[in-house]
């Protein structure tokens, strides 16, 4: 596997790579191998769910994760990226499950792996609109009565503890007083990644759980 600067016929008989996605056992031997061609491959994946990566040089140890990425295929990618080749799949194994996916998906089943391309896609940055004011207070409110939505006031919520972080915004620990139970909460983070438009992206994840909650398979959510 090599990249579109070399597809052209070479002048020379001299072994030819880009170190963008060259495994690091070829820097210091140049020898091709299957398990090569399978790092660049999960290179490959890197590049098709994530647009930017540093180049790789000599000795280059990768922690890679895609934001966003489904889960399955993460794990997927960071096996073709084992710096042990003989820990990375076989082409048959990634064809096996690139092929399972595929297959999954067009049977259009409410499977783990359909779910979490699913969750994936409408988590999509890119999916929320670029120009144009954020929705108001009025339209989110309004959005949320039509999907059936219960609002809770926030001082129901008493004992928060923060929990943790990620892309897109923050979870908590909080005690409901009505039930007298432990729930979580999550609070939608106002960033560049969601464009600012925090009451967007709060129904877009809203739709997301709404629609989680009716797998059998998936704990029910308070919302």
């Amino acid at each position: 596997i090599d990249w579109y600067g070399i597809s052209q016929e070479p002048e020379t008989n001299a072994l030819i790579s880009v170190g963008s996605i060259r495994a690091p056992e070829l820097f210091k031997d140049w020898i091709f191998t299957e398990g090569g061609n399978i790092y660049s491959f999960g290179l490959i994946m890197y590049h098709l769910s994530s647009p930017f990566m540093k180049d790789i040089h000599e000795d280059s140890n990768l922690d890679i994760t895609s934001e966003g990425a489904p889960k399955s295929y993460v794990t997927l990618m960071n096996k073709c990226l084992s710096n042990d080749p003989t820990l990375r799949p076989t082409i048959t194994q990634i064809v096996n499950t690139l092929g399972g996916w595929y297959l999954e998906v067009e049977r259009n089943i409410d499977t783990p792996i359909v779910i979490e391309f699913r969750i994936a896609d409408e988590f999509d940055p890119d999916a929320l609109p670029l120009m144009g004011e954020d929705i108001s207070v009025r339209s989110l409110l309004s959005t949320i009565r039509k999907l059936g939505v219960d609002l809770i006031d926030i001082n129901q919520f008493t004992d928060r503890k923060y929990i943790g972080e990620g892309g897109f915004g923050s979870v908590e620990k909080a005690l409901w007083r009505r039930t007298n139970k432990y729930i979580i909460l999550k609070r939608i983070k106002n960033i560049s990644a969601i464009n600012y438009r925090e009451h967007k992206a709060f129904i877009h994840e809203l739709k997301i759980h709404i629609r989680l909650d009716l797998m059998d398979r998936i704990v029910r959510m308070f919302g």
